[in-house]
């Protein structure tokens, strides 16, 4: 995709690059500009830098508590006043992996789950028969 942009009259092409992910794994952290993802079987996380928005997500917590349960569809929060906050899991085409664990104490906007991406699936001599998870732009 390109757009055309415009400066002191002088027009130029954007070219944009969707970016998609390699290996399964999951988004740990996501800002204005970045997505770090743990891919499974390594250790480190891989942080992709982006002049567009991310195209992934994860869930934060909207109040302070403590983890109640967690079930294959949601996680369950209890604050501090006893009122019960549930987080789907399960939005639309994104699935949530919880980065927490039961009994663990949660901050507001505390990441609590980060989405499944899923790597692309090639064949023996390497030609990609379907793309990973779009995980955002580059320009």
């Amino acid at each position: 995709m390109s757009t055309t942009y415009s400066n002191n009259n002088e027009e130029f092409d954007l070219l944009m690059i969707t970016e998609f992910a390699k290996l399964n794994g999951v988004v740990t952290k996501v800002d204005a500009e970045s997505v770090h993802i743990l891919y499974v079987n390594e250790k480190d996380e891989r942080h992709y830098l982006f002049k567009q928005k991310p195209l992934v997500k994860v869930l934060t917590s909207i109040t302070e508590g403590v983890i109640q349960s967690i079930e294959e569809e949601k996680i369950t929060i209890e604050d501090d006043e006893k009122q019960i906050v549930e987080y789907n899991l399960l939005e639309f085409e994104r699935e949530f992996i919880p980065l927490v664990k039961q009994g663990d104490s949660i901050n507001i906007g505390q990441t609590i789950a980060g989405q499944r991406v899923y790597g692309e699936i090639v064949d023996d001599k390497g030609n990609v028969l379907q793309k990973g998870t779009k995980i955002g732009l580059c320009a």
